[in-house]
C-alpha cells in the first residue's frame, strides 16, 4: 500500500510540473504577442517612414496660453476654460520635420530596471547620435536620431552596431539555462522518488535465511584390496 502511495505522489508531481510549464509557456506566448502588437501600433503613428505625427492646432475658441478664463453662458452659468499647454517652439538645432528615425532597444528580461545599466545604454547610444525618447518599460527603451547622423557618423569606429535593437544576454543563452534548470527540476524528483521507493522495498522485504549445508552421513566405501 505504501508503494502505491509513493508512486502516486511521484507521478502526480510530474503531472503538476508539466501543467505549470505549459501554463507558463502559454502566458509567455501571449505576452510576446501583446508586446509586438503594442509596438506595431506605436510605429503606425509614424507611418513607418520616420515621419513625425501631424499635430493638430488648438481651436481658436480656446486660449493656447494665459490664465484661466471664465465666461458666462446664455443661462447665466459660469463656464471655466482651462488653457491648453503652450506648444514648444522649434529649436534651431532640431532637424526639419520628417528627418528623424526611431528604434526600440529590447532586453530579454527586466535589465533596464537597474539605473546603472540604463545609464550605460543611453551613453552608448548617444555615441551613435541616438537620443532617449521614452522608456516604455524595464525591457524596452525607444530612441530617436536625426537622419543627418547617417552621413556624419563613421560606423567603423563604434564598438557596437548603431542600429542594434537588442541589449544584454541573447535569448539562446537564456533558453539554454532555462532548459537545464527545467531538466534538473524534472530529474531530481524522479531520482529522489526512486531512492525512496527502493529503500522502502528493501526494508519490507523478508530476510530469507540461507539453507544449511547438507552433511553426507553415508560411510565411505572400503578400499579395494588387491
Amino acid at each position: 500500500m505504501l508503494e502505491i502511495v509513493v508512486w502516486s505522489v511521484f507521478v502526480g508531481s510530474l503531472g503538476i510540473e508539466a501543467l505549470v510549464a505549459g501554463g507558463w509557456l502559454r502566458w509567455r506566448h501571449f505576452a510576446i504577442a501583446r508586446t509586438h502588437q503594442e509596438e506595431e501600433e506605436m510605429f503606425d503613428a509614424y507611418s513607418g517612414n520616420g515621419q513625425l505625427p501631424a499635430i493638430d492646432m488648438p481651436p481658436t475658441s480656446f486660449l493656447p496660453t494665459g490664465n484661466v478664463e471664465q465666461r458666462n453662458s446664455s443661462d447665466g452659468e459660469s463656464i471655466r476654460h482651462d488653457p491648453l499647454p503652450e506648444l514648444r517652439s522649434p529649436s534651431p538645432h532640431d532637424p526639419p520635420l520628417g528627418e528623424w528615425e526611431y528604434k526600440i532597444v529590447r532586453a530579454n528580461f527586466d535589465l533596464f530596471r537597474n539605473p546603472d545599466i540604463f545609464h550605460q545604454l543611453c551613453e552608448e547610444e548617444s555615441q551613435a547620435g541616438w537620443v532617449l525618447l521614452e522608456k516604455l518599460d524595464d525591457r524596452r527603451v525607444r530612441f530617436k536620431r536625426a537622419l543627418v547622423w547617417r552621413k556624419m557618423l563613421k560606423e567603423d569606429g563604434l564598438p557596437f552596431d548603431p542600429y542594434r535593437v537588442h541589449y544584454g544576454p541573447s535569448m539562446g543563452t537564456i533558453h539554454l539555462l532555462g532548459g537545464i534548470a527545467a531538466l534538473t527540476l524534472m530529474i531530481l524528483p524522479a531520482y529522489l522518488g526512486y531512492i525512496l521507493v527502493s529503500n522502502t522495498l528493501n526494508k519490507h522485504t523478508p530476510q530469507i535465511a540461507p539453507p544449511a549445508p547438507t552433511v553426507d552421513l553415508s560411510s565411505p566405501e572400503p578400499p579395494m584390496i588387491p
